[in-house]
């Protein structure tokens, strides 16, 4: 993403990447709570917004986020160990 802005000149100002591992994106949502009215800030997430805060029990809300836009929709897969357990998209 960071290469296609600079590549095409759709930002002003640099865009540096910064990955946040660990936690499974706990970390990530944190950085975001922190950086709380900064316009420099993104997070590009899925599902994770909802379902991190409510499993790691984690001081957050996905309110608490301003949407930009939806990048795209991807079908999502469960997976199963039993015979029962049927896959869809």
């Amino acid at each position: 993403m960071q290469a296609a802005i600079q590549k095409n000149s759709l930002m002003k100002q640099p865009m540096v990447v910064s990955l946040k591992g660990g936690a499974s994106g706990a970390e990530a949502l944190m950085y975001m709570k922190a950086g709380s009215g900064d316009a420099n800030r993104v997070l590009i997430a899925y599902s994770l917004i909802y379902m991190l805060p409510l499993s790691a029990k984690i001081p957050f809300n996905w309110r608490e986020l301003t949407p930009v836009s939806v990048l795209a929709l991807d079908p999502v897969s469960c997976y199963g160990t039993t015979p029962r357990c049927r896959t869809r998209t």
